[in-house]
């Protein structure tokens, strides 16, 4: 398996052709520092290239509040019929 981490916003929207499933996975990490308020945003799906499955991901980093988050992506996501779970990916193991 592949992991790709992804810069840019409109290249992970651009790559949610080749995703497996129609689920992307939101994990939302918020500071603890009162002063920042800023907020972490790890979006995830499997995607595949030829026989290899991919781990696609992303970060971004924000201080808009969560609902307001969440409900755009989930708007931007909808349009590509794609549902916004919440969610990790945090281990994968392989056996041959």
């Amino acid at each position: 398996m592949i992991f790709l981490r992804v810069e840019n916003l409109e290249d992970f929207i651009y790559l949610l052709d080749r995703r497996v499933g129609d689920e992307v996975y939101i994990e939302i990490d918020s500071s603890n520092d009162e002063f920042l308020k800023t907020h972490k945003i790890c979006l995830s799906f499997f995607g595949k290239i030829d026989q290899l499955i991919v781990l696609h991901q992303i970060i971004l980093e924000t201080k808009k509040p969560f609902e307001e988050i969440k409900q755009g992506l989930i708007e931007t996501f909808n349009k590509y019929k794609v549902r916004l779970i919440e969610g990790r990916i945090r281990e994968i193991m392989l056996s041959l």
